[in-house]
């Protein structure tokens, strides 16, 4: 029979040690961590205004004039706050390193 390892630290103990090693280093992590929350929110940002986008070619929905044309600005600015969310994490998290 296969034993499971056992750690000399719980889960609780490991994060805090953690955050206690990485406190020099606070401001950088918790702006990479909401940089990276903002990223996330932009691609289901992508998933939703896309699905809304082709149900509206489909004729499954109505949509006044110009209705694609802002679908497709608010996918653009989606896909800009992806990129810079990626990069300013990126750029944030290897200055914090």
């Amino acid at each position: 029979m296969n034993k499971v390892p056992r750690y000399k630290y719980s889960i609780a103990e490991m994060t805090a040690r953690l955050l206690r090693i990485a406190y020099p280093v606070r401001r950088e992590l918790a702006a990479s961590v909401v940089s990276s929350v903002l990223g996330n929110m932009a691609r289901l940002g992508v998933m939703a205004f896309s699905s809304l986008l082709l149900l509206y070619k489909g004729g499954l929905i109505e949509g006044g004039s110009g209705y694609a044309a802002k679908m497709l600005a608010v996918l653009a600015l989606s896909g800009a706050a992806i990129a810079g969310c990626r990069y300013i994490e990126g750029m944030i998290s290897h200055v914090g390193a």
